[in-house]
């Protein structure tokens, strides 16, 4: 670490809560005119129960229906000096470097963005390098 009262300390870094249904709307919202199709509607308990049992990402999601977690982020403000990022912005830069980088597929309309790499940031180039 390069703080020495950080040292042998546990930092969690973590900006905010954000539903599964909140970031499906705001993958919906950017990506839905470029020709993705994102599902927003909540899925019955039932249907979560099956999937559930066949499924171990879904089991993992089923467990998690109505539990709000909240963390402490104390050290990462305080001690650290970091401080939450846009979640909004996030999940959207997000699915572009997971479509830049080939993770998801490119549709017709899609228009590429590099705007999640800002100056302090490696270039995207170079990030492909690594």
């Amino acid at each position: 670490m390069r703080i020495p009262e950080a040292r042998g300390k546990r930092s969690i870094v973590h900006g905010c809560n954000y539903w599964l249904r909140e970031m499906a709307s705001t993958i919906s919202t950017n990506f839905a005119p470029q020709g993705y199709k994102v599902h927003v509607r909540d899925m019955p308990d039932w249907a979560l129960s099956i999937a559930a049992a066949l499924n171990k990402s879904a089991k993992f999601v089923s467990n998690s229906v109505g539990k709000v977690v909240t963390y402490d982020t104390t050290t990462m403000n305080d001690l650290l000096g970091v401080k939450g990022r846009d979640v909004t912005k996030a999940i959207v830069d997000m699915c572009y470097s997971m479509i830049d980088l080939r993770l998801a597929e490119k549709r017709g309309k899609y228009v590429s963005s590099c705007t999640y790499l800002d100056d302090t940031e490696l270039s995207f180039d170079t990030a492909l390098q690594y």
